[in-house]
This record gives C-alpha cells, structure tokens and sequence, in this order.
C-alpha cells in the first residue's frame, strides 16, 4: 500500500490545468500519418470530420486512428503554418490507411489596410472581436456534446532520492502517468453545467476520475483562471496586438493577430489569436501563459458548428516547469465531438461592426439614423418592427453595447431567482465507468498512446494488481496507526459513513504551567438530514503548576448548507490568553520560550459557562448571540526552566505592562456575565452549486460586521463595560493581476464605576507580534506591535491593508516571476483615543520564496520613526489565504 500511496503524491505533483470540450464504438475507421512536403511528420496536427461533428489530433509521431461506421466522410487537415486541405474518405468494414501531406501556408493573400495615426490594424480587429465576446458567450441557449480527455504526465529529472525510490518501483522519465475519460456535457444557458463520466481510466488506481472532472470555461471569457482574456475590456491595458496576416480557409478569411503582453509572467498570455472575419469568432488559439513559474502551452481548434457558431473540437495543454527540484512535464488533451446545439433567437444577429474610431463618419452617420429610428418606435408605442432592423444593419460598437445591455437586463429578469448562482455544475460517474476493458479503450481512444504511456500503463496496472493481491491476503488484518500520530494532529478512527472519533496528545510549554501534557478528543456524528454533532473534550495536566485543567464544547449544527445555524455550549476551568484571539500559538509560544528565553504568551484562568446561538439568515447575512458566565483569576510564573539561556536575559512576568495602566497590568478575582451579539452582511455574495449543492464563492464579497458587547461584573456592577464596534473585511482582485486585503475596524469602549477595578482581561486588545514569526494571514496581525501595551478602555481604530503586485522590484526581473515570487506592500495603523496613540508600521514582502516561505521587512512610526527595523518570517500566503 505504501506503494500506491507514493505514486498518488507523485501524480497530485504531476496534475496541471484541465479544460474544455469521441468516438461511437465501430469496428472500421482511417488511420495514417500527417507530414509536410519534406516528409517531417507534424504531432498534434488536428483532424475534423463534417458528417459527425468530431475531431482529433495526431500523436507525437504525427499517427492519428479514427473509428468510424461505415460511410462517405468529409475530413479537415489542418497544422499551423500550413494549407488546410479537405478530402473525401468512404469507410467500410475495414480500416482506411491515409497518408496525408500538407503544403506550407502561402504569406499574406489579402493586404492589411493602415489607418491613419499608424494605428496597427490589429487594433480595430480586435475592438470589434472584443464587443462581440458578449454575444459569444449567450449565442446558445444549450449544447450537448462527447468529449474524449487524457491527460499524461511523466518526471523528466528529480533529484536523487526521488530518483531512486522512482527507481525502486520500475519508473524513469520514459513512463508516463495517464489517464483517460469519455464524458457526456451539456450547457443550458445561463451557467448550467453537466457532466457525466461514462468511461474513465486511470493508471495506478482503479477510481481516480476525480481528476478528470470536466472544467467549463471560455475565452471569451474577460478572465480564465485568473488570466486575463485578450477579449477583455481591459485587454488593451495588458496587450499589444500586432497584425501578422490574413488568409482564406474553406470560404472564410482568417486573421491572425499576435498578442503580446506588456509584462510577460503570470495571469496574461502571449502567442497568436486567429479570428474569423466579421463573425470574430475564435478559429484557433496558440497561447502560452504561466503559473508561478510553470509553463503552459495552450492550443485550441475551433470548428464551424452551424453558421456563425464556431466551438472548440480539440484543445491541448502542454505544462512544463520544476517544483522543490523536480522537473515534470503534463499533457493534457480533449476532443469534442457529436454536437448538438440550440441557437438563442435573441441574439441572432446578422450585424456588421463599425469602429466608430476609425471610421468615424460612418459611426455618426449610423447613430444619426439610430436615433430616428427609436423616435419612429417611440412614436409606435414600442413597436419591434424598427428594433428588428438595427439587428440585421451596420452597428458601432456603442450601439451593440446598448443593445447588449437591454438584452442582458431582459435575461437578469428572466433568472431572477438565479441571479446569484456563478455557475451551476452537475459531476455524476456511471457505476460502470472503470469496468472498461483494454478493447474497449483502443476503439474509443482517438489519439494514440505513444510509447511512454503505453509503459505507463503496463507498468502502473502491474503493480496495481500486486497491490490488491497484498491486500487480500491482509484483510483480516484491522488498521494500525503510530504512536507519533497522537502528537502531531491526532489519529482518527472511523467508526462508519456518519461517526468519527479524533485522539491527540498535545504537548506545549509556557511558564505558568511548565510542560503541559494533554489529551484531546473530538467525536462527529452526522445525521441523516445532514445535520451535525460535534462533541470535544480538553484536558492539560502542568507539570511546574501541578494542576489538571479541562474543558468541554458540545456543537450541534442544523439545516441546509448555506441557511446553517448551530448551538453551542461549553465550559470548564481551563488557563487562556488575555487577549482572546489569541495573538500566538501555544507551538510558537513553546520554542520561543526555550529556544529563545522569550514567554510571549499571557496568561489568566478562566472558570466558565457559556451558550452560543448563529444562524445564516440567507446567503448574504448572519446573526450570533452568545451569553457566557466567567470567573477570571490573575496567574504567576512557576518557572524559569529553557533548553537555551543567554547571558542578561531572563523571562518576563506573566503580568504585561500596559500604557494606559502606567505599568504592570492585574486581573482581580473576580466574575463577570458577558452579553454579545453580532450580525455580519456580505452584500455582493455569490454562490455556486455543485451536483444540487449550494456552496458560497469565496472572496466574491466583503464582509461588512456590527457588534455590540456588554459586561456586568458582580461586584455592584463596578467594571462593567458596554463595547459597540463594527468593521469590514475584504480580499479582492485589482486589475486582475493584483490582489488587496483588507482588514479595518473600529469601535468605543466604554466602562462603568470606578476604572481602577477594570480588569485587564476586559481591554480591547489587539493582534500584536513581538516575535520573529507571523500568522499565514498578513491583514490579520500587526508585525511590530507590543502585544498589550497598547491594548486600551477607551475608543479605538485598526486598519491592515496587504497589496500584493504583479511587478515591484525583483519581479521586473522576468527570470525572477518565473519562480513564482511574490512582492507585497504592507500597512498597518492604528489609533486609541486615551492617549492619543496614532501608531502605523509599513513593509516589504517576499511572499511564495521557495514555494513555501515569507519574509518581511518591517519599520514602525513609534518613538523615533523609520528607525525601528524588523525581519518577521511566516509561511506563503498562498497556502492559508487564497
């Protein structure tokens, strides 16, 4: 088993992008090879028969193989920079060999006409191809099609260790890792998607088709994955476009444009876009793009559906790039076939698209006219017989904008309800989906497999079958776990499909209680109507203080996913930081204290109750109450024990020293009720539906909060305090390419009776750092900031901003963004109305530095400003926040 558990970590390496877009099962067809004039063969040149809507690729070695039934075909041979040509094929029973030659491609049949100002004509193109995307992307009100997809993977170099154990179980650089599906999709206009895996195939595993799952998308899309779109509107603010030439192919003129970015990297693509004349459809794209490094090469062929309707039949992507020293390569390929498409009637429109920039006196012409014909409807009552006419007349690309608008508010109206819904995805498997034999495959597969992933096959499926031969002879044997489990995350043990039980053993160190030793255990169960019961019992046991603490947390969580509400109640007697959010870990906090002889962590004992109550109103709002009863008591250091101690250096009091205290802080005996309420509101929340379940769109919306806490302390209600605050928190994109955090809020504190018997506990505190290491969340704690000592009781103000850039200081450097780093900007201020502190701090930051680390510079405005330097060291944000 350890076998098969390695080679799925060395294919989650290996999986690169999946996207869009098959073959009847017939016993003849035509198979053969594709070459030019000077007998190269020409790889992944692509195939297109008429009669059924289908295409394919030849492989590597320019070999296609294509089962068809018995008939007369009309096929398309095309490679880029050579002739299309057409030829007539009849099949019988048997298989047809056809060896085709393609001629190199003829320069520049048609002449280019430069506008005036020097304007390359490429522009022009591509302002109307970039009005038109809109209509691209509604033209259909559904679509039906078969799509065959493999993707194959194999490591080119790794360094030895990898090597070697890839060594050990029969795999080098000449075998790939593969894997092959045929999938039924449908579209329905607006975003709903189908998918149904019929077949599927998977070297090394017998049920991996989740891999292959069906990735919906379009270019012209303003954005793919986080790319932007040559058919953006904001295209023109990340591309240069240059006219290369234009070309006849089977009775339609084909440009081809080169789009090269202003800034090579990521999340833009640089290559040739082939568009076809006055229709601005999509004939065939050349892209490459990368991803943190990675390189991929995107090719796509597009073919003539119905008239004016042109849809992808193959797209290839090749991805190449290195990751922690492995070098790795993946191919993915699909081919669509079998189309059946409904036209929306609404959008059928035989328009001509005027740049109004170029000619500009036929644009004034044409809007003149416009504007008498909406007075003749107007004076019709709104009669559609003039409207009728502006859909089959010469246009600008204002005009078709407007109308776009108009039709885009008329189908708002039509999905009301569905206004929200981002996409609405349909993922099933055929329960006999995996039960295909090799046969099978060789019919349907319409590329052949080339010699590495014919290895790829013997050699995974080999051990497979090694694999459930070692399996059955184990299976009276119950699952084991090591011990080293319990101490770093715990061991779960399933009990069956609705209960769990998770055991660890935490082991911590801070100076209250010395070396702390737990036992934690979390039990779920899962109800039939998806409802959920959480229940966790905490126990520590300090072995300088020589107490036992616990506590309890039972959860019940109700209703449907995105209406969810849950109660809570809790309570013990456990020791817990002043400041609730718990600025740093207890992990942090341990080798701080004795790697470091730094005891960051404050702490005071809490003996509690407390009763919890959210609930999700709907998708955009939700509400949460809580009441708790507590009984604080101040705590001491019993310890001064450190693996390291350095010379005038010596831990500091569990009691913090505070500003607004004029020195050291207390927590009294004492007990307090505490009231709080909070409503969140996220206005703009999308949601997205996957196989009929609704799920929210991460970072679709900010989220805007309003709380209001109230304290009541015991003693004749001296104290006591009342707290309104309110705040916004928000990731989102700028300018598709960079990214802004944001995290503010703000409030009063206000305290009743004498403030000399105010708590510490009951200040508002803030996420400070003192230590060289930050949270993965950079708009989520301060880098410089004391922890308490500017904690306040008064009014108060926070405001983190993180801005990460596609291009600073070393990501000029082209070489440099190829590695995947990242340079971020960082702000953080804040202000407390007691004494009038107005503290801010600014930074650098390498973010994604070998793929997994951060490092920050950092000064702060306190004292004498910009003389106070820092380096704080955290993990990429990549992992925790995007």
């Amino acid at each position: 088993m350890e076998k098969v558990h390695y080679l799925k970590q060395t294919k989650i390496l290996l999986t690169a992008i999946l996207c869009c877009c098959s073959i009847s099962l017939f016993a003849g067809g035509i198979n053969g090879t594709l070459s030019n004039s000077r007998g190269e063969v020409l790889p992944y040149a692509t195939i297109y028969i008429n009669e059924i809507q289908s295409g394919t690729t030849t492989n590597q070695s320019g070999y296609f193989e294509i089962i068809l039934a018995p008939g007369t075909y009309n096929m398309v041979f095309q490679y880029l920079g050579y002739q299309t040509i057409s030829k007539r094929v009849t099949v019988g029973s048997e298989f047809v060999s056809l060896d085709v030659i393609l001629q190199d491609k003829s320069v520049e049949l048609r002449s280019a006409t430069v506008y005036a100002g020097k304007e390359d004509p490429a522009y022009t193109l591509m302002r109307k191809a970039i009005a038109k995307a809109p209509v691209h992307l509604q033209e259909l009100n559904w679509y039906t099609a078969q799509v065959y997809m493999k993707g194959s993977g194999r490591v080119i170099d790794a360094p030895f260790f990898i090597r070697k154990k890839l060594a050990e179980e029969g795999f080098d650089s000449t075998t790939a890792y593969i894997s092959e599906t045929v999938t039924n999709v449908r579209y329905e206009r607006p975003n709903t998607y189908k998918q149904e895996v019929i077949s599927t195939r998977t070297s090394g595993s017998s049920n991996n088709s989740a891999q292959n799952s069906f990735i919906f998308s379009s270019f012209y899309q303003p954005e793919i994955a986080g790319m932007i779109s040559p058919f953006s509107k904001k295209a023109f603010s990340y591309y240069r476009f240059k006219y290369i030439e234009s070309f006849e192919d089977r009775g339609y003129t084909i440009n081809k444009i080169q789009v090269i970015p202003r800034s090579s990297g990521d999340n833009v693509v640089e290559g040739y876009l082939y568009l076809v004349e006055n229709d601005w459809n999509i004939y065939r794209i050349n892209f490459v793009t990368y991803e943190e490094g990675i390189k991929v090469w995107i090719r796509g062929v597009y073919a003539p559906i119905k008239p004016k309707i042109w849809l992808p039949v193959t797209l290839k992507f090749d991805v190449t790039g290195s990751y922690f020293g492995v070098d790795f390569e993946y191919n993915y390929l699909a081919t669509v076939g079998d189309y059946v498409v409904e036209v929306n009637p609404d959008l059928n429109w035989d328009i001509e698209i005027i740049d109004e920039k170029i000619d500009k006196d036929l644009a004034k012409e044409i809007e003149r006219l416009d504007k008498e014909m909406d007075a003749q409807a107007n004076a019709q009552n709104g009669s559609d017989s003039t409207r009728s006419t502006k859909k089959s007349a010469k246009v600008t690309r204002k005009q078709l904008k407007k109308m776009l608008k108009e039709y885009e508010e008329q189908v708002d109206e039509e999905f009301e309800e569905e206004k929200d819904v981002v996409i609405d995805y349909n993922f099933t498997i055929d329960s006999m989906a995996n039960k295909k034999d090799s046969a099978y495959w060789a019919q349907v597969r319409s590329v052949p497999l080339d010699s590495h992933e014919v290895r790829g096959y013997q050699k995974l499926d080999s051990i497979m079958i090694a694999d459930i031969e070692e399996a059955k002879n184990d299976s009276i044997k119950k699952a084991t776990f090591s011990p080293l489990e319990l101490f770093f995350g715990g061991h779960t043990f399933r009990f069956n499909d609705s209960s769990s039980l998770n055991v660890s053993v935490p082991v911590s160190f801070n100076t209250v209680d010395g070396f702390l030793v737990g036992a934690n255990l979390r039990y779920r169960y899962k109800f039939q109507d998806s409802s959920l019961l959480q229940v966790t019992g905490e126990t520590h046991y300090g072995f300088s203080r020589t107490t036992l603490l616990g506590q309890m947390h039972l959860r019940y969580i109700y209703g449907e996913r995105l209406r969810r509400g849950s109660f809570e109640l809790s309570g013990g007697k456990m020791d817990v930081q002043i400041n609730g959010d718990e600025p740093i870990s207890p992990l942090l906090n341990s080798f701080t204290s004795l790697f470091m002889q730094d005891n960051f962590m404050k702490l005071y004992q809490k003996q509690y109750v407390k009763f919890r109550w959210a609930q999700n109103l709907t998708t955009k709002w939700k509400l949460e109450a809580s009441v708790q009863y507590a009984e604080r008591q101040q705590l001491e250091n019993t310890t001064d024990f450190t693996f390291i101690k350095y010379h005038n250096r010596g831990y500091t009091s569990n009691i913090p020293q505070n500003e607004e205290y004029n020195g050291y802080t207390h927590v009294t005996k004492s007990e307090l009720l505490n009231l709080d309420f909070k409503t969140e509101f996220r206005p703009w929340q999308k949601i997205y539906v996957r196989n009929g379940k609704k799920r929210l769109r991460d970072h679709s919306s900010p989220t805007l909060w309003l709380r209001y806490q109230h304290g009541i302390r015991s003693e004749n209600d001296l104290g006591g305090f009342s707290d309104y605050s309110l705040g916004i928190t928000h990731y989102m994109k700028v300018r598709g390419a960079r990214r802004l955090r944001i995290n503010a809020y703000g409030g009063i504190r206000d305290f009743r009776g004498d403030t000399t018997h105010v708590d510490f506990v009951d200040f508002v505190h803030f996420m400070g750092n003192e230590s060289p290491f930050v949270n993965s969340n950079p708009a989520t704690q301060y880098r410089m900031l004391s922890y308490y000592g500017n904690s306040t009781a008064d009014a108060y103000a926070s405001v983190l901003l993180n801005y990460e850039f596609r291009k600073l200081l070393l990501t000029q450097l082209f070489f440099v963004r190829m590695t995947g780093l990242k340079e971020n900007l960082f702000a953080n201020y804040l202000y407390t109305h007691y004494n009038d502190l107005h503290y801010a701090e600014f930074g650098y930051t390498l973010n994604n530095l070998f793929r997994i680390f951060r490092v920050e510079v950092v000064t702060n405005t306190l004292d004498d400003p910009f003389t106070n330097w820092a380096v704080r060291f955290g993990i990429t944000t990549n992992f925790a926040f995007d």
